[in-house]
């Protein structure tokens, strides 16, 4: 088609002058020979300032005969505004061009919103054509897999450089049940170059054409952060959990006008049940707890009813007729109008820490007795030896009736003896019923006991247990051992600091070792430790490590002691190991 001829139709004309791109016709030497109307809304020049002038002016462009038929360049307008455009290139007769121009900086706003959108959202689009088994990503799919953008991604290189090895398998299958017609729904794991692992979510669909399978289009988001935050909440549910069971802790909640009473999984553990068991009702619930409790506690909850502080402990039944106690802390949530509606709270299981407390108070006593005893054996052995003394001294010069009377008198003098001796083992311990127990377990109960006295006096625990080391001994006496030398330890940190307890294994033993940060004893000193009512603290009686001494070589154990004046002292417990069932 010749120009000449063309521009004489009437026809090309009214076509040319109804579109809305800029059509411009130019020579063998890329000169303007034709300038449409939409060419002068578009560019802002008018025919008559651009016929004849090359049109590098407008476009950035050069040999057109060398390009595609169609290229995206930059155009300038008027103002020397430059902006994106699509040109498409038709050759005409007598070596003229025909370049239709289109405005594309609406499109080019829209795919630089939709490529943002992907990168804010994390979200890639890809389509994977069937047939040639291509894959055409965007550029946001490159980037979440680390890739670099290139035209296209072969299937099998795509399984085989950026699937983790452990998902390979799925996602094939998720292929091929999408090339069936089922909807592509997977979550994997990609493996970027530098060996970064990334969650992501792919779903697409079946574009079909006809009878003809052509290809399947759809997405993939990344979900590290989500995967992450659900791994980190599974992992704190867990721990809660853990920590809940390990302090013997659970919680609760009541609707109050529903009635539905809730209990969590270590709540149903304290109480041996489940809330199917009794309805789940708070009537259900009242009956569960002893009856000798059963007024105070529904005394307690209508208080929180009413916005006073639920803060109460109370006993329950278990179900094989064993009661326990149970510390409870609760608060009332109200409506607009002052009315309850729910109450949560915890619950604990204190049964253990009330028998401890009995026995830190018969601890306690027993050195006031030992107190007193030492008063006593000091007066009574001081006349006694007098009274002895002058006895021998007159049943020797006595006649037979008086060295009979002297003889009862001396038996009753021995008997006042022994019994002041008796007083002096006040504290004596005496081993009963023993049973298998894992010492870690018991000693992760005398730190929560003396929890308290550490804020008092600025101390610390650190526990490093490292086993689950099983003793046959009588727990009871065992923590009372343990007490003991953790508050020794305690009062002799003066200035605070760290106590240390740790648990060791060697051989046939079983090593519990208290370390303390205190002002240490001397050698001297720790030779006379456990010697009856010989003690270096201020008020002491020196019962305390005796009784507890006597208590480990009743289990057949030993205490060892070493220290280092000004860095602390080091209390070691050794007992045998229970030993392994054959």
């Amino acid at each position: 088609m010749n120009i000449q001829s063309a521009l004489s139709s009437d026809t090309f004309f009214s076509i040319v002058d109804s579109l809305s791109d800029a059509v411009v016709v130019v020579d063998s030497g890329e000169h303007i020979l034709y300038w449409n109307q939409s060419a002068e809304t578009i560019f802002g020049y008018s025919d008559t300032e651009m016929l004849g002038q090359p049109v590098s002016r407008v476009i950035s462009v050069t040999k057109l005969g060398g390009h595609k038929a169609q290229i995206e360049t930059v155009a300038y307008d008027r103002d020397k505004r430059k902006f994106p455009v699509l040109v498409s290139l038709m050759p005409l007769d007598g070596a003229q061009t025909a370049l239709v121009i289109r405005d594309i900086r609406d499109r080019k706003t829209s795919e630089y919103r939709l490529e943002r959108s992907q990168q804010l959202g994390q979200v890639g689009t890809w389509e994977r054509d069937i047939r040639s088994g291509r894959l055409y990503w965007s550029e946001e799919m490159f980037r979440i897999c680390g890739l670099e953008p290139r035209e296209y991604l072969l299937v099998r290189e795509f399984l085989d450089k950026c699937v983790h090895p452990g998902d390979v398998e799925k996602v094939r299958q998720s292929m091929n049940n999408a090339d069936s017609g089922t909807v592509y729904d997977v979550q994997y794991r990609v493996v970027r170059p530098d060996g970064e692992v990334r969650w992501v979510h792919a779903r697409g669909e079946l574009e079909v054409e006809g009878d003809t399978l052509r290809s399947v289009l759809g997405c993939i988001k990344d979900i590290t952060a989500y995967t992450q935050s659900l791994e980190d909440l599974k992992r704190s549910k867990d721990n809660l959990k853990l920590a809940q069971r390990l302090a013997k802790l659970g919680h609760w909640d009541w609707d109050v006008a529903k009635n539905d009473l809730f209990w969590s999984d270590e709540t149903c553990t304290i109480m041996g049940r489940h809330p199917s068991d009794f309805g789940g009702t708070y009537e259900g619930f009242l009956s569960l707890v002893h009856p000798d409790d059963r007024a105070a506690v529904h005394q307690s909850i209508l208080r929180a009813l009413q916005g006073l502080e639920l803060d109460f402990e109370y006993r329950i039944l278990r179900p094989d007729g064993e009661s326990c106690t149970l510390h409870v802390v609760g608060q009332a949530y109200f409506d607009s109008a002052g009315e309850p509606l729910r109450l949560f709270g915890t619950c604990q299981d204190i049964t253990e820490k009330q028998k401890t407390d009995e026995m830190l108070i018969r601890s306690e006593k027993l050195a006031v007795l030992g107190q007193l005893a030492a008063g006593f054996a000091h007066e009574i052995r001081n006349a006694l030896t007098v009274v002895q003394g002058f006895m021998q001294l007159l049943n020797y010069k006595a006649g037979d009736t008086e060295r009979r009377y002297c003889g009862i008198m001396m038996t009753e003098l021995y008997r006042i003896s022994n019994i002041v001796d008796e007083l002096l083992v006040l504290a004596k311990p005496q081993v009963y019923v023993t049973k298998p127990i894992v010492i870690e377990g018991l000693i992760h109960e005398v730190l929560a006991l003396l929890g308290a006295q550490t804020l008092l006096h600025n101390v610390e625990f650190r526990s490093e247990l490292h086993y689950e080391t099983v003793v046959n001994c009588e727990p009871n006496q065992l923590k009372q051992v343990l007490v003991n030398v953790v508050k020794n330890a305690i009062e002799a940190m003066t200035n605070g600091g760290t106590i240390t307890l740790r648990t060791e294994q060697t051989g046939e033993f079983a090593e519990i070792q208290v370390v303390d940060q205190g002002v240490g004893i001397s050698q001297d000193t720790i030779n006379r430790l456990g010697e009856p009512f010989y003690t270096t603290k201020d008020g002491g009686t020196g019962l305390g490590l005796m009784v507890s001494q006597k208590i480990i070589q009743a289990h057949r154990g030993r205490i060892d002691i070493s220290s280092e004046v000004g860095v602390g002292t080091t209390v070691t417990i050794i007992l045998p190991m229970q030993p392994n069932p054959v």
